[in-house]
Formats: C-alpha cells, structure tokens, sequence
C-alpha cells in the first residue's frame, strides 16, 4: 500500500483517516517478484505494470521492496533501460 493508494483510495472516499485499515484500500492482488528474478526482469515488470515499487518475495513470503531508485543504482550502466521503466510509469493509462 503506497501514499498514493491512502490518498486516492481512503481520502477520497470521505472516511475518517484514523478510521480506514489498510486491508481496506490494499490492492487486492499486488503484484510482486522472486527473489531470485533480474533486475532486468523486475524494471521490465514496473513498467508494464506501472509502478514505483514492487515487493520482492520467496515462496510468498516479503522479502523486501525494490523501488525506481534502488533499479537507478543497479542498472548504473544500463540509463536506457531505467530511463524507459520510468517513461513508462509514468503513462497515463
């Protein structure tokens, strides 16, 4: 659940902030990598599915979050490939 999903889901929708549980406004069907994928694969995955950060799992279990950023760093000799995730995450849809 991002800043974003609050925003648009549960301010938007007039309740009570104190009031709104994350289950609530969680995207019901996140999308996530293994742990054991590329980066390549992981930047491909955000574009197509436009988004920031991407839970990182093994065996359904979190792991962590890979996010824009940390790809930057990773991908450091590859600034055609992040440049393109982010070109494409940010597409209106």
């Amino acid at each position: 659940m991002t800043d974003r999903d609050i925003v648009i889901s549960c301010a938007a929708s007039g309740a009570e902030m104190s009031s709104c549980r994350a289950r609530e406004f969680m995207p019901s069907n996140p999308v996530t990598i293994n742990a054991d994928s590329t980066v390549e694969k992981a930047a491909l995955l955000m574009a197509k599915e436009q988004v920031h950060r991407l839970p990182v799992t093994d065996n359904g279990k979190l792991m962590g979050m890979l996010s824009l950023g940390d790809l930057s760093l990773a991908l450091i000799d590859n600034d055609k490939l992040v440049a393109d995730t982010l070109r494409k995450i940010s597409m209106p849809i």
